[in-house]
């Protein structure tokens, strides 16, 4: 699978708290689970969802006892993966100036300000609530790992007895006597990309009923949300029409993104569409507001971003070109589409209705148009993953494939081309188009298969080319393919290069699918690696360092120069890889990384030079315009403090699957370069643990699905996408639990 698979985030929950009636299930409290359970640091799960005396509930069904496993790995994955979204958090500088700025003003305006904080920037909230002046600060929060996480910042930055952290749900939290005086200020940013996905109204409506004073401040104290149609679509690429691409566009969420990574267009006039006084009662409303088109085009969603006012003058934007690299938009795919023609001049244009229903912390969106919109059909299809949408978009990609494609082809009379992941068919119409006798696409995954065939009849070549959906490795000559092909084309490339099984796909394809001396692209490619300085310090004078835990030993993608990162050594070249060899054997080398610049190392990155052949290259490096890939980096177990001159020892290693790159802590120690060595803490301990659990656990929950019926899975999935928010779940990570289940 994908990178972005296992990024699943997922947290645990007291599931005695939630009123929602799917989540309150007496399966859920009582139902013996498969997994292990997730404890906090005092309680088991049992402990913690301890209910009232009543009739024994009937023995659970099958159904039940699958949803019951669902719902408790789903505390697993939150607990595990959400702490980790505190590092993005960390380098919004915008988003904690403007809290900072906010804090300030309220708390010196607030007389004997004492304050509850709640949402993912809470640490640093009430660290900066204290420096403002604040009498007394408490931080709430549902989930064990965050919880001691909070804990542990504050007691770094000497504010242990100065700060409370109290870990349980915020909508079952009640101030009790014995706390103290009641706070007068909630702080919170526990908003989603559609504003309210984040649970800030019921929050908000909670804070306000039961634990706030009556002269309380809010902050953030307003807000508002607006709207606009959009076509977000693949359309023409490079000749071909790949629209039935789009039938793979849904989520069960809003789905975070940032316009202008993938190409849109705003159909539509900009209107505000919500408007929130936090201090007004909060109740659900339905409304219906115009939206005029202002250009033609296929309209299949809707954008959404909003203002957030924190204070008095101080407003925090996510609109598209505004907000930070680590807010995103939030974009609902419809389930019909229509095409508009532009107004002509003097004519307003259609008419939209957009249909408004907002339900506690649900926002509920329908458009109805003067004319009708056909079923796009896209929520009973199978998902792909989102990466795949900007990378067919990539054009620099595409022309660089047809270029190496069409001189292949051109410098063999009798082309016969083998297209290893297919994908969408692209590569494989190019081959064809460009001339060759025969095209033979494969594609592994079934309902990818599907949706190749189907392009490859929109554009006319279902007869042309030959599809088969089976791994490449299972190909029989000449059950599969009449005789060998003399043309390999390929791009089951990930950020890291190998993750797809790159070199093994090649050197099978090599020995049993080609020709003695074939034509193969991508011809080559060299790797290169970089020590870099990625990690959280000081946010506004206060040393919340010890996030960069939650990175040591793991492997992530970022396009880096959108990151804070800093380059402290020169660019090594590593490995170079001739893909027209057919024995590729492991290797493992020292590397000497001349640094330049003093800093922290904590990690190394890595990118790659696709040679395509002799005269074309896509690079994939930071200053690379390539966005198909992201850069690998891979953070080190330890951390390095570096002055400018020394070498630094690496170990870089690959096999057919993986590169990696480590330091050598102990020719390190040789050297006399420091090693900084993490504070081990029993909440890291038993973080790291049930990380380690979450592999074998996803495997159970895929076993366990298997058994249910797809209407059974759908109604799962359904229940799950509605409610959610009630469980403390985050969307983001809701919505790709949901696409990678919602597979043929």
């Amino acid at each position: 699978m994908h990178d972005r698979v296992a990024d699943y985030k997922v947290s645990c929950i007291t599931i005695k708290l939630i009123s929602t009636p799917w989540l309150t299930h007496p399966l859920l409290l009582s139902a013996s689970m498969a997994l292990p359970p997730v404890t906090t640091e005092n309680q088991t799960l049992n402990e913690n969802t301890r209910i009232m005396e009543r009739p024994p509930a009937p023995a659970p069904t099958e159904a039940e006892i699958v949803t019951a496993n669902v719902f408790r790995y789903l505390q697993q994955i939150h607990d595990i993966y959400l702490p980790q979204q505190l590092l993005e958090f960390s380098f919004d500088a915008q988003l904690h100036q403007a809290y900072g700025d906010a804090i300030n003003q309220v708390v010196q305006t607030q007389r004997q300000a004492n304050v509850v904080v709640v949402g993912r920037g809470a640490v640093l909230y009430a660290l900066l609530a204290r420096q403002a002046g604040a009498r007394q600060v408490c931080i709430v929060e549902q989930w064990p790992t965050l919880a001691s996480v909070y804990r542990d910042i504050v007691s770094a930055n000497g504010l242990a007895d100065q700060i409370t952290v109290y870990q349980q749900p915020f909508r079952a939290f009640n101030w009790l006597p014995e706390y103290g005086e009641a706070p007068n200020l909630l702080i919170t940013d526990a908003v989603g990309g559609a504003l309210l996905d984040g649970g800030m109204l019921s929050l908000i409506k909670h804070a306000r009923a039961h634990i706030l004073a009556p002269d309380h401040c809010l902050i953030p104290c307003s807000a508002q949300l607006y709207a606009t149609a959009l076509q977000v679509r693949t359309g023409e690429i490079n000749g071909f029409d790949l629209s039935e691409f789009n039938r793979y566009r849904w989520s069960p969420c809003y789905q975070g993104v940032h316009l202008g990574e993938e190409p849109y267009q705003q159909l539509s006039v900009v209107e505000p569409i919500l408007d929130f006084d936090f201090y007004q009662s909060i109740e659900d409303q339905t409304l219906e507001k115009p939206l005029t088109i202002i250009e033609g085009g296929i309209l299949n969603a809707v954008g959404l971003w909003y203002d957030l006012q924190l204070a008095e003058g101080l407003t925090l934007s996510t609109a598209p070109h505004q907000s930070s690299q680590q807010r995103q938009q939030a974009l609902l795919y419809l389930d019909k589409e229509g095409y508009f023609e532009s107004p002509s001049p003097g004519n307003t244009g259609a008419v939209l209705t957009l249909k408004v229903s907002c339900k506690s912390d649900r926002l509920y969106l329908a458009v109805t148009a003067p004319e009708p919109m056909r079923p796009a059909d896209n929520r009973l299809s199978p998902s792909v993953a989102a990466w795949h949408f900007p990378m067919i978009a990539d054009q620099e990609r595409n022309n660089a494939y047809q270029r190496s494609i069409e001189q292949a082809v051109a410098r063999h009379p009798q082309a016969e081309v083998l297209d290893i992941g297919a994908g969408t068919g692209l590569l494989a119409m190019m081959a064809k188009r460009a001339g060759a006798v025969r095209v033979s696409a494969c594609e592994m995954v079934p309902h990818i298969a599907d949706m190749a065939e189907d392009v490859l009849r929109k554009n006319g070549y279902d007869h042309q080319i030959q599809l088969i959906s089976k791994w490449s490795k299972d190909l029989e000559i000449p059950g599969d393919l009449p005789r060998k092909a003399n043309i390999l084309v390929s791009e089951t490339v990930d950020h890291s290069m190998l993750g797809e099984s790159f070199l093994a796909t090649f050197k099978h394809a090599r020995q049993h699918l080609l020709i003695e001396n074939p034509t193969v692209i991508p011809a080559a490619a060299t790797v290169y690696a970089a020590a870099i300085e990625l990690r959280v310090d000081n946010i506004l004078g206060w040393d919340l360092s010890l996030l960069n835990r939650f990175r040591a030993g793991h492997y992530s993608s970022f396009h880096l120069d959108k990151t804070d990162f800093r380059q402290l050594s020169d660019t090594v070249t590593t490995f170079h890889f001739d893909f027209y060899q057919q024995h590729f054997t492991p290797r493992t080398q020292t590397f000497d990384f001349p640094i330049h610049t003093a800093g922290m190392v904590n990690a190394i990155a890595f990118w790659f030079h696709l040679h395509l052949d002799d005269t074309i290259t896509l690079d994939t490096g930071p200053d690379s315009s390539v966005t198909a890939w992201q850069q690998a980096v891979i953070f080190c177990d330890n951390e390095f403090p570096v002055q400018s001159e020394p070498r630094l020892p690496v170990i870089a290693s690959h096999d057919l699957h993986r590169l990696t790159f480590q330091v050598d802590d102990l020719e390190c120690v040789m050297r006399g370069i420091k090693v900084r060595y993490p504070d081990a803490s029993p909440w890291f301990e038993r973080f790291t643990g049930t990380e380690k659990l979450i592999p074998k656990n996803t495997e159970k929950i895929k076993e366990l699905l298997k058994g249910l019926s797809r209407r059974q899975l759908r109604s799962l999935l359904d229940e799950l996408a509605e409610h959610y928010p009630s469980a403390g779940f985050e969307t983001g990570l809701i919505a790709d639990f949901i696409q990678q289940l919602n597979q043929d």
